[in-house]
């Protein structure tokens, strides 16, 4: 448990996306703050589409997705570029998108405010090499995720979730909001 929490640097909801062209520009656009505030370059987006779910790298300017990952307006679901300083959370609601940046900021002197990580291990059983972690499955699904890893047997897939917390006016603990973190590849 750690007295930190959470900044909501910015919130909002959109009307103008209209092309793929529109939301890759806004996402880069908005991502830069992650990226400029985090002390790695490790950011990465969990995209939540209506045909695929994907994880994938951020590098420099450029989302790098799969050739059947399209971010089109009208496909895509969610969004979270993620990064250890923070996360741009994008979202449908009906027709529309709303959106919300998170930036990591300590607070020292609240003590009514502080964040859990939580480690998950992502499922599978197979871990493939060269530049992404390809875990698999005998249920015939994959999940290729965009960091390296050595395959061997003890070695896992796993991502950190951050959640924000706070005590209530009765003292009982209440989640405030939640976001990625991190991947990784563990050995055990």
């Amino acid at each position: 448990m750690r007295k930190n929490t959470a900044v909501l640097v910015e919130q909002g909801a959109l009307a103008d996306l209209r092309s793929a062209a529109d939301m890759q520009a806004w996402l880069i656009r908005h991502a830069a703050a992650l990226s400029a505030s985090s002390e790695t370059t490790d950011t990465y987006a969990l995209i939540h589409a209506v045909h695929a779910v994907r994880f994938i790298a951020l590098t420099g300017r450029d989302f790098n997705t799969a050739p059947d990952l399209v971010l089109g307006p009208g496909l895509v679901q969610e969004i979270r570029v993620f990064a250890k300083s923070g996360e741009l959370h994008l979202w449908r609601a009906g027709t529309e998108f709303h959106w919300r940046v998170l930036l990591d900021s300590s607070i020292p002197d609240d003590q009514d405010h502080f964040h859990v990580d939580s480690r998950y291990y992502l499922w599978g059983n197979h871990l493939a090499g060269d530049g992404c972690t390809l875990v698999d499955r005998d249920r015939g699904m994959s999940i290729v995720l965009p960091v390296a890893g050595t395959p061997n047997s003890r070695a896992h897939a796993t991502c950190t979730v951050r959640n924000y917390l706070c005590y209530d006016d009765d003292g009982r603990v209440q989640v405030l909001d939640s976001r990625l973190v991190s991947l990784a590849v563990e050995t055990h």
